[in-house]
């Protein structure tokens, strides 16, 4: 006879978040170092990509002179050779160089403001060597700084689900702040915050769920978003309503709810991350 799994839960604060993990274990399995190594991938991914630390890949960037490389992680490596692509992609409409239009929204601290409005011009592709180690150079382009604040979270997330596969757990649910991931044979009810109430959303089965356009009590204010649209170099506005993606990764469920407030979000991009869009 076969007996359940088992559910434990543990929470803690990373990412700027409370980071829950629930995993469904065999019967006596002891799950503690499984949430170690859940928390370690989730702390790792703060550690290299943090902008407001200096000695992160980020930080490194930010301070370093036009023309300077820097060399990156592979998992920094990987987040910037997925944000380029979906930045081809979507016709620019996705771009994480964009910390200057949030630094000047004060989301990120005034002094670290690269250019002004009136200064704008379309940036390049970031000039990107990858090394037979996996790690890269990244070539500092003048007055640019990446932010991967929109993608980062749902990165950490990903790599999490990954090493408790790796290391044989049936089943976990992953939830940093209501980017999440679920994997194994549990299905895990999902809800958005509205208008102060939770509205059912369905379940999530394999599957990832990102939500993007409430106004956190951290927003400098209440009707606008770390959002930005790359042709006004403007934060959004908040709407009514936040939008919410499933798709294959968190990562992707991350990034296309920014393309989705930019209106920017089509068929063929739905297709490609096997996601679907929640009104």
């Amino acid at each position: 006879m076969t007996l359940p799994l088992e559910k434990h839960k543990r929470a803690t604060i990373a990412l700027g978040t409370i980071v829950e993990v629930s995993l469904w274990l065999e019967p006596g399995t002891d799950p503690s170092p499984l949430f170690e190594t859940a928390y370690q991938a989730i702390r790792q991914v703060h550690t290299l990509m943090s902008v407001h630390d200096d000695h992160s890949n980020l930080g490194r960037y930010r301070l370093a002179s036009a023309g300077e490389l820097i060399t990156i992680h592979a998992h920094t490596l990987q987040v910037l050779e997925f944000a380029e692509t979906l930045w081809r992609l979507s016709d620019g409409m996705f771009d994480v160089c964009i910390g200057d239009v949030l630094a000047r929204a004060a989301y990120l601290p005034e002094e670290w403001i690269t250019t002004m409005p009136q200064d704008f011009s379309p940036r390049q592709p970031l000039e990107i060597t990858p090394h037979e180690d996996g790690t890269a150079s990244l070539k500092k382009q003048a007055n640019t700084l990446i932010d991967l604040g929109g993608i980062a979270k749902g990165y950490a997330v990903d790599l999490a689900i990954e090493a408790l596969q790796a290391m044989g757990v049936p089943s976990a649910l992953i939830n940093a702040g209501g980017d999440m991931r679920i994997y194994g044979t549990t299905e895990a009810p999902i809800h958005r915050r509205q208008h102060q109430m939770y509205v059912p959303l369905g379940y999530l089965h394999n599957q990832a769920l990102a939500t993007s356009g409430q106004p956190s009590n951290r927003d400098t204010a209440l009707d606008q978003l770390p959002i930005v649209d790359p042709n006004t170099r403007q934060c959004l506005p908040a709407l009514a309503h936040p939008i919410s993606i499933v798709a294959n990764t968190a990562m992707a469920a991350d990034a296309l709810t920014k393309l989705a407030w930019l209106n920017a979000l089509n068929p063929a991009l739905l297709e490609r991350y096997h996601a679907r869009l929640i009104h």
